[in-house]
This record gives C-alpha cells, sequence and structure tokens, in this order.
C-alpha cells in the first residue's frame, strides 16, 4: 500500500528484476510489471506486482576468442560453471556470482603460467535452443619469465637472505602467485623485527 503512485514505475519493476537475476539460481527473462489501484483505505493506492519468473537457464556452451596458447576445453577447466552434460551428471545450472568468479580464475590461471598481463577484455551471455551460451574474449598478452632480483636499502636483512624467501628461480616462469607469497613472506621477516610498515 502506497500514499500515492509514485514519479518513475520503470526504476521499481527494473528493481523487482533485479532480485531475480542476482540470486544464485539464474533466473534470466524475468519480466516484472505492477498495477496501481485505489485502495480500501482513502487517499492510499494499492501496488500490486505481476511476476513471470521465466524459467532457469541452463549453460549449453561455453566458447572463448583470442585464445592462442591453451584450448578452450583447458580454460573450461578452471570455471566452476560447467556446461550442461548428462553423462558427467552436470546440470548446466548458471549461476551470475559464481560465473563472475569464474572470470577471475581464468586471468589467475593465466597469470600462473607468465601472462601476467592477461585479461577478460569482455564477456557475453547469449540466448540459445534450450538455454544460454557463454562466450569470453581474451587477451593473453605474452609470457614473462624470471630472471632475477636486485635487493637495495636493506640494514636488518642481508642480501642473500632476503633473495631466499623469493620462491623462484632464473629461468622460470614468472608466476604472480609465487611471487605474492614471497612478498608476504618478507613482509612477515621485518614485521617479527618491528618493522611493520616495510615496503
Amino acid at each position: 500500500m502506497i500514499r500515492r503512485p509514485p514519479r518513475s514505475t520503470p526504476s521499481n519493476s527494473s528493481a523487482a528484476s533485479d532480485v531475480y537475476k542476482r540470486q544464485d539460481e539464474g533466473m534470466y527473462g524475468v519480466d516484472v510489471k505492477f498495477d496501481i489501484t485505489p485502495s480500501d483505505t482513502k487517499g492510499y493506492h494499492d501496488l500490486v506486482f505481476h511476476i513471470d519468473e521465466g524459467e532457469q537457464k541452463r549453460v549449453r556452451k561455453i566458447e572463448f576468442e583470442g585464445n592462442k596458447q591453451f584450448s578452450d576445453a583447458k580454460l573450461r577447466g578452471k570455471m566452476e560453471t560447467k556446461q550442461k552434460c548428462w553423462w558427467k551428471l552436470r546440470s548446466g545450472k548458471f549461476k551470475p556470482e559464481e560465473y563472475r568468479e569464474d572470470i577471475k580464475r581464468i586471468e589467475n590461471f593465466y597469470q600462473s603460467k607468465g601472462f601476467i598481463t592477461a585479461q577478460v577484455t569482455r564477456d557475453s551471455i547469449i540466448d540459445i535452443p534450450k538455454g544460454i551460451k557463454l562466450k569470453i574474449w581474451l587477451d593473453e598478452g605474452i609470457r614473462y619469465y624470471y630472471r632475477g632480483a636486485e635487493v637495495s636499502g636493506n640494514d636488518i636483512f642481508t642480501n642473500e637472505h632476503i633473495l631466499s624467501r623469493i620462491k623462484l628461480e632464473s629461468g622460470d616462469v614468472f608466476n604472480q602467485e609465487k611471487m605474492e607469497k614471497s612478498l608476504q613472506g618478507i613482509y612477515r621477516d621485518y614485521g617479527s623485527k618491528g618493522y611493520i610498515q616495510s615496503n
């Protein structure tokens, strides 16, 4: 029940539609409309929503564009979102939040293989017969290798001690996760000596 009709009705219906799309069930094609009718209470109106929930979409295909170093199958294997496949007992359920995390997982995979500038440039959810297709465009960039490091400004620990914390050897494919763990180890060493702000 409302005091008077809202000035802008589309925003209300789209907000209700977004609630469905944000759910972990992948409800797409949701249509929300509403009517404003006089209420039995003087000075008020009834707000009645009419919701067509559509259907739960199943992922039928996952395709990539721009991937030269790794196959579609390899990249799909890094995702939690799976194509519907009855003989592998995969439902193909589409979960929007999980899919957004999959985009990060793909970028993290590339970065672990030395492609530290790799990124998903765009993606699209496409309606196809009996479900949806996910298409993901990539810019792989180039592969980087670790050649070594230099240390300066250190008085508390020796160069050898600091370099020993780096979990990469010269010639290794650069691994972003390993380097971050290496830096965390160095921070912990300095933190143990009371140098909390060391960088």
